[in-house]
């Protein structure tokens, strides 16, 4: 790794504005705990451990009680109005449009993630000399994740929501994590061409790889083994799982 590569700065942005309905609380999704801390904690952490500063927290359902549990070195901004994750990272522009480096970009309610991931997300990314960096896995059946289409010669060409998925598409078995490393200079000025010509009427972050890729930029892809890793909690029953998968973990470490 170059000694350039190596001096790079390396900011955080966690999306946690989303409500988690299905959680069944009155509450922001990231503040359900699990082993005692809060689902944002963790993914504070594993930042933490991953080197990234600064770190910038997206909230906006009860923004309040988030803003209340963020520890004193780490900002926030506020999401006013929920239009969809693009929309979300686009609110940090004014506070890490200037970082001259890459920013980590990834889910409050993606708990498992750990900071060895990360780092080695980073280290991948830097390594490839790419614009941005997604991170996949490879599961079995229907999920609703995101699939990760790729070209004929095995390049990737783009994420394509399930929602949005034809029949065909639903049968790739390589799904978007939503952990993410992208060049700053390159994230917000491509943030903006996204558009909301999709089935949700949102502003979907994953719709930037595919323009960065027209505009003569570079992705790459990072596959993790465990798929379990980038679990994204979203319902009781998924913090019920969470839960065990971090009692399995405990007990391997």
């Amino acid at each position: 790794m170059s000694k350039e590569k190596d001096e790079r700065q390396l900011a955080a942005l966690i999306l946690a504005a989303g409500k988690g309905t299905r959680m069944g609380a009155e509450r922001a999704k990231v503040l359900h705990r699990l082993h005692g801390n809060t689902m944002l904690d963790m993914v504070l952490r594993a930042v933490r451990d991953s080197g990234a500063d600064p770190i910038v927290v997206i909230v906006g359902f009860d923004r309040e009680s988030v803003i209340r549990a963020l520890p004193g070195d780490v900002a926030w901004v506020n999401q006013k109005e929920q239009l969809g994750t693009g929309h979300a990272v686009l609110q940090a522009e004014s506070v890490l449009s200037d970082t001259p480096g890459d920013i980590l970009v990834l889910y409050g309610d993606v708990p498992l993630a750990t900071g060895g991931t990360l780092k080695t997300l980073v280290a991948e990314h830097r390594k490839l000399g790419v614009d941005a960096t997604l991170v996949s896995a490879n599961v079995e059946g229907d999920t609703s994740y995101g699939r990760v289409v790729r070209a004929e010669d095995g390049a990737f060409e783009r994420i394509v929501e399930r929602k949005d998925a034809s029949e065909a598409e639903t049968l790739i078995t390589e799904i978007n994590t939503g952990l993410y490393c992208f060049r700053s200079e390159i994230l917000f000025t491509r943030l903006k061409q996204v558009t909301n010509e999709n089935e949700q009427g949102e502003y979907y972050l994953t719709d930037v790889f595919e323009i960065i890729k027209r505009n003569g930029g570079k992705v790459g892809v990072f596959t993790i083994p465990d798929a379990r890793e980038a679990m994204g909690v979203d319902t009781l029953s998924g913090l019920e799982e969470a839960e065990k998968l971090l009692s399995e973990r405990e007990r391997k470490a």
